[in-house]
C-alpha cells in the first residue's frame, strides 16, 4: 500500500500554543518534576537547547526513532532546530497521562491541522508506530479516516501505550533502575496470569537468575555463583539465550524443561532489552501464548509452517508476479507433507479451480537464492526445503521472473518465527513434554539372497535411490500406462492380464524406501523376471538359482520396463529413455583424404574397457614450484599434479620434453627425483639417453619435479637474502662473523671466539684453526673476502617429533633447494627454507609474518619470527654420516641418546658445507602443529576414470584401409548426448583400482572435441568381488548407495553405514551418476511423467 502526501502539507507539524495555553500546560507538572527535569537538562550544558541526538538521550522513552523524531520536530524552535527547557516542559505535560497521549498522537499526525486524520495521515501513523499496536489488533480497512474522538475510541481497543507510560514514569520519578527492574520482575507472573497475551518472550533462566541477583532478589544464587564479586558490581550483561538456543535461527534447544527458561510479556522484554541489550539477535524467541481460565497454553516449539509470498498471474506469453502485501498468504504444512500437498494448498488459498491440477507447474525459490526452480518430483518431502521458501504455480511452461528487492520486501512481512517443525501436542502436559519428538533408528532394508540372487539385489537397491525414477515407482505414477497396455493386450489377444515388471518393481521400491523391515523377499519380482525377460527362444535369461551379471541384468530390466511403459504412442519416450538413454557417435576417418562416415547409437550403460595398457608408461608428475623471496602478493600455490603417457622404452630426454611442454622449464631450472626400493633418488642428466626402465621407473610411478631456477636466478636470490642481514662494521663482539687478515696477509672468514684486551681470538672457517688478530686487521663480514659462489643442490628432509616417546620419523617427501654452500649463514638459510616450504604448506597461516616490504627492520623481524615458541619446525644440519656439522656428534634424530646432538643452531655452521661431507638439511616438525595435514602428499598413482574416458574417445587404427588412399583408417567413438543418469560399466580383466570422483565427475574427455564440461554426482556403486577357492571361481556383488546424505553398504540382507573413503573400492564395477545441470526442456519432459 503506497503513502501519498499533499504537496501543500508539511512533513512535520509544529506546536504553537498561545501564552495562556502554555502557562496552563506547564502548571500541570508538579514542581518537583520540573526541578528534576531542569537538573537533567543542565547536565547537557546547553543553554540554547538540545539537538535531536541529545534529546533522544535526554528523554529515553524506548520508542521507535521515527516517533522520537516527530515529537522533537513538534516542539522544536524553528530557527535553532533545537528544543529548549520550556519546550520540554510542554512536551512532558502533553504526554504525562493516557488521555493527553492520545490527544498528542492525534495532533502529531494531523498534518494539515483540519482536526481529522485522513487516510494518508493515518497510514503515516501506522507505519511509524508499529510497536504501539496490540497483537490482536483488528485488520486495517481501506480508506480509514478519524476525527479526534473517533481516533480515541479506536485507539483504546487497538493501541498499547503502557510501555510509553512506564518509561515516562521512570523518567519523572527518577527511580533507581534496580528498583524498577525489581518491581517489574515481581509483577511478571501477575501480569501473565491476569492478561490474555497472544505473544510472550522466552528468556534463559540462567540469565534471569543473574538479573534477579543484580536487583537483590536471588541471594542464594549470588552466594553460590559469585562469592568473590561485589553484588553492586554484578551486571547481568546483555540478554543471553545461548544456553537454550537450538541449531537454527529462531529455534529453541529440544527438550527444554520448565526450570530452563522464563516467559515475560512484551513490556518487560522491551525494557530489559533497552537496558542491557542482547548478545545475539538470532536468539530472540517470541512465542504464542494463551491464558484461558488460568490454564497456561504456551507454544514453546512453534507449529509447522511453510511460507508463501508470491502468486503468479499469466497471460499467453509471460508470467506476471504479484507480491501479496495486503493479503498475506501463509501455508502451514505438517512435516510428513509432500510438495503435492503444498500445491493443493496453493489451489485452495488462491481459489484456483482445477480438476486434478496436472496442468499446473510448481516452482520454488529459497530466500538466499536469486532464481526460481521447477519442482520435478511432487512427491518430494517438505523436510527437504528450508523455512522461508517461496512457492508459486503457473500453467505456462516458463520460469517466473522476480526481482530480489520484491522477495526481500515479501520476506519482511512473513512471520520471522515460521519454521518447519514436527509438533506433538498432548493435552495437560507441560510445554517441554508436549513438544518432545521421539526419534527411532533408521532401518536400511536389505534383500534376502534366494539362491545366486546377489546380482539382482544390488541392482534393486540402486534403482530404489535413482533420482526421479525412484519416486515415479514409489508413487505408482506409471499406472495409466500399465493399465492401458494390459487392456490393449487383453482386447487383441484375448489373454488374461499379464504380470508387470514395473508393478512388481514399484512394490519393492516402496518397501525399500519405507524401511519398515530389516530385509525383504523378492520372490514375486523374480517370478516376473522369469516370465518377462526372455531370450530369442522364449526361455528365461535369469533363472532362479543361476548366477548372472549385474550389468546385463540392469540393461535388460530397464529395456523391458521401457517397453511396458510405451503406451499406445510408440513415438513417445518413456521415463527410462528420458533418464538413462544417451547417444554415442562412431566415426571412421582417413587422416589423409579426411573422408569420414559416422553413425549414431543409443545406449543405457556406457561400457569402458579397463586395461593395464601394458604398451604405455603412465607417470604422475608432482611439481614443486619455486617461490621468490619477495612476492607481489600473498598467494599459496598448491602442489600441482600432472599425468603423462610415455612409451615403455622412453628415455630421460622424453621425460624432459614432457616437462618442457607442461611447465616451459629448461633442464637447468629443475631437478627430478623419485622413490625406488624405499630410497629417494635423483635422476642424473649426464646421460639423458638412458631408458627410464633401467632406473626402475615403470608405469604408475610418481616423479617429483623441483623447480630450482638457473644459476643466474640463484645468485640474484642470494644477493637479496644477504642484504637482509646487517653484519657489524666496528665494536665487534664475541660470536660475530667477520673478515680478518691472517699473518700471511690473506683475508679470510671467521668467527670471534673471545675478545682480549688489544686483540681478538678468531676461528678460521676454511682451515679450522684459531688466530690472535689485532683490531686493525678485522673488517665487516663479506667486505674483504668475496668468494666465488659455489651453488649446490641440497636435499631437505622432513621429520616429525613424536613427543610421546621422543622419537622421530620421516614424513612426506624431501625437497631440493639450490644454495651457495660456501657463503650462506644459518640465518640466511632459514630464510631460504621459510620461502621454499611454501611448496608444501600455506605459510600465510602463521600467526606472525615478516614484512618483506620493510628491509630496514627485516633482520630483527626474522629473528623474532623464527624464535617464536609456536614456530612449527626447527632446522638441523647433518653430514653424510648423520652427524651434526657443528659439534660432530651423532644426531638424536638417528639415535635417541642423551649424549647425542639435540640440534645446534650456531652460525656460521652452514659454511662448513663441502662436497666431501655431502650435507643434508633436516626440518624437525612439532607434533601438535596443524601444518602436518598439509605436509601429507598423496603420491600413489592409480588409474583414474578420466584415463579410461580418454581412451574411450581416442582414435583406434583399424585393419581396414581407405579405398582412395590405401592407408589404414581410424575409428573414434565419443558421446554426443550425455544422459541424465549415467551408468558406467568398468570392464576389468582383473582387479584394477580405478579412482573416480564422488562429486563433480567430469566426462569431458569422452565428449566431442570442443564440448564444455559436463559434471555428474555419484549416488550408487555396484561392487564385484572375485576369488578362487580350490580352483573354483566365486563372485559376489555388493552395493554402496547414497540414502539422503548417508552412504550405506548393502550385502544382500545385511546393511551398514560406511564412510566416503571406502566408496572408491577396487571392486567397483558399475557407477551410477546423476547429471548436475539439467536443461529446462528436459525438466519439463520429466515433469510430465508424474
Amino acid at each position: 500500500m503506497g503513502i501519498c502526501f499533499y504537496l501543500n502539507s508539511p512533513t512535520y507539524k509544529h506546536f504553537r500554543p498561545n501564552s495562556e495555553q502554555e502557562l496552563k500546560i506547564k502548571n500541570s507538572l508538579p514542581q518537583k518534576s520540573c526541578q528534576k527535569i531542569k537538573e537533567k537538562y543542565d547536565e547537557f550544558g546547553q543553554k540554547t537547547g538540545l539537538t535531536l541526538e541529545e534529546f533522544v538521550k535526554f528523554l529515553p522513552l524506548n520508542q521507535e526513532s521515527l516517533f522520537m523524531k516527530r515529537i522533537f520536530h513538534y516542539f522544536e524552535q524553528q530557527k535553532s532546530k533545537k528544543v529548549d527547557l520550556e519546550a520540554i516542559y510542554l512536551m512532558i505535560s502533553k504526554i504525562q497521562n493516557k488521555q493527553n497521549q492520545l490527544e498528542t498522537l492525534f495532533d502529531l499526525y494531523d498534518l494539515d491541522d483540519d482536526k481529522q486524520l485522513s487516510n494518508q495521515e493515518f497510514m503515516i501513523f501506522y507505519k511509524e508506530n508499529q510497536n504501539f499496536f496490540l497483537p490482536q489488533s483488528k485488520p486495517l480497512k481501506k480508506n480509514l479516516s478519524f476525527k479526534q474522538q473517533q481516533f480515541k475510541e479506536w485507539a483504546s481497543e487497538n493501541l498499547d501505550l503502557e510501555n510509553l507510560q512506564n518509561s515516562l514514569n521512570l523518567f519523572l520519578n527518577f527511580k533507581d533502575k534496580k528498583q524498577v527492574i525489581s518491581d517489574m520482575i515481581q509483577r511478571v507472573n501477575e501480569n501473565i496470569s491476569q492478561n490474555q497475551y497472544s505473544k510472550v518472550y522466552i528468556i534463559s533462566a540462567q540469565w534471569w537468575n543473574k538479573l534477579k541477583c543484580y536487583v537483590g532478589l536471588n541471594s542464594a544464587y549470588f552466594q553460590e555463583n559469585f562469592e568473590e564479586i561485589s553484588q553492586n558490581q554484578l551486571e547481568p550483561g546483555g540478554i543471553d539465550n545461548s544456553d537454550i538456543s537450538g541449531e537454527n535461527e529462531g529455534e529453541l534447544r529440544p527438550g527444554l524443561m520448565d526450570k530452563d527458561y522464563n516467559i515475560v510479556p512484551y513490556e518487560t522484554w522491551d525494557y530489559l532489552k533497552n537496558c542491557f541489550g542482547i548478545t545475539d539477535q538470532k536468539h530472540i524467541y517470541k512465542r504464542n501464548f494463551e491464558n484461558i481460565a488460568n490454564k497456561i497454553d504456551l507454544e514453546l516449539y512453534p507449529k509447522v509452517k511453510m511460507m508463501l509470498g508470491v502468486q503468479a498471474k499469466e497471460n499467453e506469453n509471460s508470467i506476471i508476479q504479484e507480491i501479496l502485501f495486503d493479503n498475506q498468504k501463509e501455508l502451514k504444512m505438517n512435516l510428513d507433507s509432500t510438495l503435492n500437498d503444498v500445491r493443493k494448498k496453493l489451489f485452495k488459498r488462491f481459489n484456483i479451480n482445477t480438476q486434478n491440477g496436472k496442468e499446473y507447474l510448481l516452482f520454488f525459490q529459497k530466500v538466499q537464492e536469486s532464481e526460481w526452480k521447477m519442482v520435478i518430483d511432487l512427491d518430494d518431502s517438505i523436510q527437504n526445503y528450508p523455512p522461508k521458501t517461496f512457492f508459486t504455480i503457473t500453467k505456462l511452461r516458463k520460469y517466473p521472473q522476480s526481482k530480489n528487492s520484491d522477495l526481500k520486501q515479501n520476506q519482511n512481512i512473513i512471520n520471522q518465527d515460521s519454521q518447519i517443525k514436527l509438533q506433538l501436542y498432548k493435552q495437560g502436559l507441560s510445554p517441554q513434554k508436549c513438544f518432545d519428538v521421539q526419534t527411532k533408528d533408521i532401518i536400511y532394508t536389505g534383500i534376502q539372497n534366494q539362491g545366486q540372487s546377489c546380482y539382482i539385489n544390488v541392482v534393486l537397491q540402486c534403482l530404489a535411490e535413482t533420482p526421479y525414477l525412484s519416486n515415479f515407482l514409489y508413487n505408482q505414477s506409471y499406472q495409466n500406462s500399465i493399465t492401458l497396455l494390459n487392456s490393449l493386450s487383453k482386447s487383441k489377444k484375448k489373454q488374461p492380464q499379464q504380470t508387470s515388471l514395473t508393478e512388481e518393481l514399484s512394490l519393492l521400491v516402496k518397501q525399500l524406501k519405507e524401511g519398515i523391515e530389516q530385509n525383504i523377499s523378492i520372490d514375486k519380482f523374480r517370478d516376473a523376471v522369469t516370465q518377462k525377460i526372455l531370450d530369442f527362444k522364449k526361455q528365461p535369461i535369469y533363472s532362479i538359482g543361476q548366477p548372472g551379471d549385474s550389468n546385463e541384468f540392469l540393461k535388460d530390466l530397464l529395456e523391458n520396463i521401457s517397453v511396458e511403459l510405451q503406451e499406445s504412442d510408440k513415438q513417445k519416450n518413456t521415463i527410462i529413455e528420458t533418464l538413462f538413454q544417451g547417444t554415442k557417435t562412431q566415426k571412421t576417418k582417413c587422416n589423409q583424404c579426411q573422408h569420414q562416415r559416422g553413425q549414431d547409437e543409443q545406449f543405457i550403460i556406457l561400457n569402458l574397457n579397463v586395461l593395464e595398457m601394458e604398451d604405455e608408461c603412465r607417470l604422475q608428475l608432482i611439481f614443486f614450484k619455486k617461490h621468490k623471496l619477495i612476492e607481489t602478493e600473498n598467494q599459496f600455490n598448491e602442489i600441482k599434479k600432472e599425468r603423462i603417457i610415455l612409451q615403455n622404452n622412453s628415455k630421460i630426454i622424453h621425460l624432459q620434453d614432457k616437462i618442457k611442454l607442461l611447465k616451459n622449464l629448461n633442464q637447468d631450472q629443475y631437478e627430478i627425483a623419485y622413490k625406488y626400493q624405499g630410497a629417494f633418488r635423483r635422476i642424473s642428466y649426464d646421460d639423458n639417453q638412458q631408458e627410464l626402465s633401467t632406473l626402475g621407473i615403470r608405469s604408475k610411478k610418481t616423479i617429483y619435479v623441483y623447480e630450482l631456477g638457473n644459476q643466474q636466478e640463484a645468485k640474484q636470490e642470494f644477493q637479496e637474502i644477504s642484504q637482509i642481514f646487517k653484519y657489524p662494521t666496528s665494536n665487534f663482539q664475541q660470536f660475530d662473523i667477520v673478515n680478518f687478515k691472517s699473518k700471511d696477509n690473506i683475508w679470510r672468514e671467521g668467527q670471534i671466539e673471545s675478545v682480549l684486551e688489544d686483540q681478538y681470538f678468531i676461528q678460521d672457517f676454511s682451515q679450522n684453526q684459531g688466530y690472535h688478530i689485532n683490531h686493525q686487521d678485522i673488517s665487516q663480514f663479506r667486505k674483504n673476502v668475496v668468494n666465488q659462489l659455489k651453488l649446490k643442490k641440497i636435499e631437505v628432509y622432513n621429520y616429525l617429533n613424536q613427543s610421546k616417546n621422543n622419537s622421530y620419523k620421516q614424513i612426506c617427501k624431501p625437497m631440493i633447494i639450490l644454495i651457495p654452500i660456501n657463503q650462506i649463514t644459518l640465518q640466511e638459510l632459514k630464510v631460504y627454507i621459510y620461502k621454499q616450504i611454501q611448496r608444501f604448506i600455506n605459510i600465510y597461516d602463521f600467526q606472525e609474518q615478516p614484512n618483506f616490504q620493510n628491509p630496514q627492520s627485516l633482520q630483527d623481524e626474522f629473528k623474532k619470527f623464527f624464535n617464536q615458541p609456536e614456530f612449527p619446525y626447527r632446522i638441523r644440519l647433518l653430514d653424510k654420516d648423520n652427524k651434526c656439522l657443528y659439534c660432530k656428534k651423532t644426531s638424536i634424530i638417528v639415535n635417541n641418546s642423551q649424549t647425542n646432538c639435540n640440534g645446534c643452531e650456531v652460525d656460521p655452521i652452514i659454511l662448513k658445507f663441502d662436497d666431501a661431507s655431502k650435507p643434508k638439511i633436516i626440518l624437525v616438525w612439532n607434533q601438535s602443529q596443524k601444518y602436518l595435514k598439509q605436509l601429507k602428499i598423496t603420491s600413489d598413482y592409480d588409474f583414474q576414470l578420466e584415463d579410461y574416458l580418454k581412451q574411450y574417445s581416442s582414435p583406434q587404427q583399424l585393419q581396414k584401409n581407405c579405398q582412395n588412399c590405401k592407408i589404414p583408417l581410424f575409428d573414434q567413438t565419443f558421446l554426443c548426448i550425455a544422459p541424465i543418469i549415467l551408468i558406467i560399466y568398468l570392464q576389468k580383466p582383473k582387479i584394477t583400482q580405478v579412482q573416480f570422483e564422488i562429486n563433480s565427475q567430469n566426462i569431458k574427455d569422452c565428449l566431442q572435441e570442443g564440448e564444455d564440461n559436463v559434471l555428474y554426482d555419484l549416488y550408487a556403486v555396484i561392487n564385484l568381488k572375485q576369488s578362487q577357492i580350490q580352483k573354483q571361481n566365486y563372485r559376489h556383488y555388493t552395493a554402496f548407495v547414497k540414502k539422503q546424505d548417508q552412504w550405506v553398504e548393502f550385502n544382500d540382507s545385511q546393511s551398514k553405514k560406511i564412510d566416503l573413503p571406502k566408496i572408491t573400492s577396487k571392486n567397483a564395477c558399475l557407477l551410477f551418476y546423476i547429471k548436475q545441470e539439467i536443461t529446462d526442456n528436459v525438466k519439463f519432459q520429466i515433469r510430465d511423467f508424474f
